[in-house]
């Protein structure tokens, strides 16, 4: 921060002489601001010289609009409207010109919500979204704390979990398909061709495989028969992450499925839990508290809501037995990045 003096305050704003520099500031900022033309410039503009009252006709921060705030004005522009709209239809009934007598208010334009409430269309959106102003154009206004916010984020982390789980399933596919063709090949033995040294080269994870030639596969085979060593073992696919991939895939998800659901029924948990450590007087506390929740309780109709489920894409689900790969669609370099490092 910079410090000044009071008298090079004065100086920006009257002008004048530096003491100490001896710099002249010519121009005076407030006879600028308020010479008589621009004095003039401002009355003219809020309908102050001459009395025009122009800031009246659609100055947004004076003239009022029907629906902008809920008080007693409101109201009693509600009443003049229908007075205008009843007093006018009577004259024109009457065989009289009523259009020459009606008025219309100015009404307050609303922000129209472009999904429906608690709709997978919605909830789609509503999970795709990164900035609060997408949520405000396809929501009309959502408040971060409803049930449609925390369905989106839990429905955001099962479509993680079900990618992760997919490329998993993917991988064990591509590489049973591997190790079965390799195998083949190896106890055949004899002369191979350049396709199937890839496949068992892959078999033994070497990495950039499509870019070998004849030759430096067959090299590259020898290398590794010469050493002994067996092929890199991967990540299998346990019945455990067929179930967990069905349930991911299938279950549709509600409140109780969220974080908020999750924290409620440990709440609720803890609770029963405290009751056996309460004191008669905490017990009877908590009676007092439950009769006035119930006293207070009011039956509301639920809105109806559909079954949110998680985007598949193109995932493919079926069963791992039903799946074989022929040696073109078998795993590629970027799949290596999952499995262990190759030889």
């Amino acid at each position: 921060a910079t410090s000044l003096p009071p008298h090079i305050v004065a100086l920006f704003v009257f002008g004048g002489i530096d003491p100490e520099t001896g710099h002249e500031l010519k121009t005076s900022a407030f006879e600028v601001g308020f010479h008589p033309e621009q004095n003039k410039r401002v009355w003219l503009i809020c309908g102050a010289a001459p009395i025009t009252r122009s800031p009246l006709k659609n100055h947004p921060q004076v003239r009022r609009e029907v629906g902008d705030e809920d008080d007693a004005f409101n109201e009693m522009m509600r009443h003049m409207q229908s007075t205008n709209d009843l007093s006018t239809l009577f004259l024109t009934t009457a065989g009289f010109d009523g259009s020459a007598f009606k008025v219309q208010i100015a009404k307050k334009k609303e922000q129209k919500q472009i999904t429906v409430r608690h709709s997978q269309e919605r909830i789609d959106i509503i999970s795709n979204q990164s900035t609060h102003g997408g949520l405000f154009h396809h929501t009309g206004g959502l408040h971060l704390t409803c049930d449609d916010m925390f369905i989106a984020t839990e429905k955001k982390l099962r479509e993680g979990e079900i990618s992760v789980l997919m490329k998993k399933k993917d991988m064990f596919q591509k590489m049973r398909s591997v190790e079965s063709q390799a195998k083949e090949l190896l106890q055949r033995g004899g002369k191979y061709k350049l396709p199937e040294l890839k496949t068992i080269l892959k078999y033994y994870r070497v990495k950039a495989v499509s870019n070998y030639r004849l030759s430096d596969a067959e090299a590259k085979l020898e290398e590794i028969i010469g050493e002994g060593k067996p092929a890199p073992s991967y990540e299998e696919w346990t019945d455990e992450n067929e179930e967990r991939l069905l349930y991911l895939t299938t279950k549709p998800i509600y409140i109780g499925d969220t974080a908020l659901g999750r924290h409620e029924r440990l709440k609720k948990m803890e609770l029963h839990a405290a009751v056996d450590s309460m004191l008669k007087e905490e017990r009877d506390q908590l009676r007092e508290k439950l009769k006035a929740a119930d006293e207070m309780e009011v039956d509301e109709v639920s809105t109806p809501r559909v079954p949110i489920r998680p985007n598949l894409g193109g995932t493919n689900t079926e069963s791992t037995t039903a799946i074989e790969l022929s040696p073109d669609a078998m795993i590629d370099d970027q799949d290596t990045d999952m499995q262990q490092a190759g030889i």
